[in-house]
C-alpha cells in the first residue's frame, strides 16, 4: 500500500495516520471526528460572523 504519513490536523489531536487517499489529500485522522468537529467550529464562525454584520430584523 502506498500512502504518506500524516499528523491530523484536527486542534489537539495527536495521531498519525497514513494518507492512503486518491489525491493524498486527507487531512483528518477521522472524518466523522475530527473532520465533523472542524466543520462544526467553521460554522459557527461564519454564522457568527454573518450575525454580526446582518442588521437587525424588525418585527
Amino acid at each position: 500500500a502506498r500512502g504518506a504519513l500524516r499528523e491530523c490536523a484536527g486542534e489537539d489531536c495527536p495521531i498519525v495516520y497514513l494518507d492512503a487517499s486518491r489525491g493524498r489529500r486527507r487531512r483528518w485522522c477521522s472524518s466523522e471526528v475530527c473532520g465533523n468537529r472542524e466543520r462544526v467550529a467553521r460554522h459557527r464562525r461564519r454564522t457568527a460572523a454573518d450575525a454580526r454584520t446582518r442588521p437587525a430584523r424588525s418585527r
